[in-house]
């Protein structure tokens, strides 16, 4: 099935299909309606899906967006689920160090999170298993050595599933991304996957965050941590006031182990997907996005005029 409308995975990025567009930066309800909307769109096109729930803003947002949906009888709650998917480091424990049982503020968490879920999907992979998804599914790809051991474990779980796995994952915002995309989202874009990412569905949802007026704020959360409050979070929150539950959320429980590593001799060269990144906290490198002559975007004034000059 195609996921996108608007991009393709192409060389080390991505490649554009239709030109870049502004948002009116009045206009606080078009994240919403155009979210709304690819959910009806992607249910419609495929059926029952399954909703990736990590308990952060992304995915809390999009959760709110489908109980509206509900509410205004447009979905009913037997065409999706909301699952968090809960890593279980038991056959993995001899790579790191002391497993701890959760914090009180982790616990809250996870607590927190798991409230919100329809359902909580529990797997315990072997490093094995994780270096054969790796090898059949995504070192293949063009972007593999940057794809984040996050990355590599999410989508390892979202392809055990029976449904299409709708995800919301960090919202494009390409005026802050310098016109590039999280390596990861290519491997979504292919086809024989069976993940869907909500922002890269048309032109209209992708470019929901290109906005100039664009603002960071600081603050700090209920966890004491300095965080900034970018346009994304923003947004939400102007849409959804509840969306402002996910702040607190970081690397849950057990996931944060995944940067405490005691490998033995030789690990390094066997399990390649764990240390592809560079210094990014295991998240995916930036790729760049093309336009079909092969250059890189720079503007969203660029991508206006090289399409209306092919149009």
């Amino acid at each position: 099935m195609k996921k996108s409308t608007c991009l393709e995975a192409y060389k080390d990025g991505f490649k554009l299909l239709q030109p870049l567009r502004y948002v009116d930066g009045d206009d606080h309800t078009y994240i919403k309606r155009h979210t709304k909307r690819v959910i009806l769109e992607i249910i419609e096109t495929v059926g029952k899906v399954t909703i990736s729930f990590s308990g952060g803003t992304d995915s809390l947002f999009t959760a709110y967006c489908v109980k509206e949906l509900v509410e205004e009888k447009k979905l009913t709650r037997d065409v999706y689920e909301l699952v968090y998917f809960k890593l279980d480091l038991s056959n993995m424990k001899h790579i790191f160090m002391e497993v701890q049982p959760p914090s009180k503020s982790e616990q809250y968490v996870l607590d927190y999170i798991e409230s919100y879920a329809d359902r909580v999907f529990t797997l315990a992979p072997t490093i094995n298993e994780l270096l054969d998804f790796w090898n059949k599914e995504i070192k293949g790809l063009t972007h593999a050595s940057a794809y984040g051991k996050y990355n590599v474990v999410y989508s390892y779980f979202r392809n055990k599933l029976d449904n299409y796995c709708v995800v919301s994952d960090g919202l494009v915002d390409y005026l802050n991304l310098n016109f590039g995309l999280n390596s990861y989202f290519q491997y979504s874009l292919q086809e024989e996957n069976n993940q869907i990412f909500i922002y890269s569905w048309d032109i209209d949802v992708n470019c929901a965050l290109l906005k100039t007026n664009f603002t960071v704020l600081d603050l700090k959360s209920p966890f004491h941590l300095s965080q900034k409050l970018w346009l994304k979070n923003q947004q939400y929150i102007q849409c959804i006031p509840e969306t402002i539950y996910g702040l607190p959320k970081r690397e849950e429980y057990p996931w944060m182990y995944f940067d405490m590593f005691k490998p033995p001799e030789g690990f390094l060269k066997q399990i390649p997907f764990l240390f592809h990144h560079d210094k990014s906290n295991g998240f995916s490198k930036i790729s760049p996005m093309y336009l079909p002559n092969d250059k890189c975007v720079t503007s969203v004034e660029q991508t206006q005029e090289f399409f209306n000059r092919h149009s």
